[in-house]
């Protein structure tokens, strides 16, 4: 079987020609940089080259930073491709590890109560995917019409955080066990906190069997729990993260 180093090329041709692959840290919404809540994500602008000794490294791919893109603020429900932020090879070079970033998380809702962004569905290629028990190894995926392909089974992984590193969250209707994110992505530390943010981790494991030497395009299916008009327009002027730092007192809200 061919090493996944010969198909990253590919792999990062395609991204980065349709999908933008990694544009780099990105920017919120009031030009807050996220490198200053991403810590120590790599920058790097070259392809890299097989580690030194792939039984005990991991290779990362990122591209230089764009200040042009910002992480989204997702109120509702609604589709998202997410914004890649890093990247990185497993140690054998047969498994990619892509993080996005999805969404802002937001305040609370008028009456207090804390929003909560969940995970409803991911899609690869287009395609719902089914998840095993543990609410994150893909099992198959399916179209409309409910046709099913079984191609996939054990070789995507989906790890979803609602709120930073330390908070798995799983699809509606799964459960499972939680590990923090920084135990999950290579070369990751306990300072990738990924503030205030929800993201998913997706892990793709090379297999020429079962055709998948490529990156799927994934997109996620989220919702927040923030939807009625005046909760989030209550919300986006009364953030100092995103919003437009409106002190809460001078915000009629009843």
């Amino acid at each position: 079987m061919s090493n996944f180093f010969e198909n990253l090329a590919k792999i990062a041709d395609t991204v980065i020609g349709v999908k933008e692959f990694v544009e780099g840290i990105k920017a919120s919404t009031n030009s807050t940089n996220t490198s200053n809540k991403v810590v120590n994500s790599t920058i790097k602008t070259q392809t890299p080259n097989p580690p030194a000794d792939p039984e005990k490294s991991s290779a990362s791919v990122t591209l230089s930073p764009s200040i042009d893109n910002k992480i989204p603020v997702l109120y509702g429900r609604g589709l998202s491709k997410g914004i890649v932020v890093d990247a990185a090879l497993d140690a054998d070079g047969q498994s990619l590890w892509i993080s996005y970033v999805i969404s802002e998380v937001t305040g609370n809702l008028i009456d207090e109560t804390p929003s909560e962004i969940k995970l409803k569905r991911v899609f690869a290629d287009g395609y719902n995917i089914t998840f095993d028990t543990d609410g994150v190894t893909a099992i198959n995926r399916k179209d409309t019409a409910e046709n099913t392909d079984a191609s996939i089974n054990g070789l995507i992984k989906v790890y979803f955080y609602n709120d930073g590193s330390s908070n798995q969250s799983f699809p509606v209707g799964y459960t499972g066990t939680a590990v923090n994110a920084y135990d999950v992505f290579p070369n990751w530390t306990s300072g990738h906190k990924y503030h205030k943010m929800a993201f998913a981790i997706v892990k793709v494991t090379y297999s020429q069997e079962n055709d998948l030497t490529y990156l799927p395009d994934f997109t996620f299916d989220v919702e927040n729990t923030m939807s009625q008009p005046g909760d989030v327009l209550n919300d986006f002027l009364t953030s100092t993260l995103y919003g437009a730092g409106v002190p809460a007192e001078e915000v009629r809200s009843t």
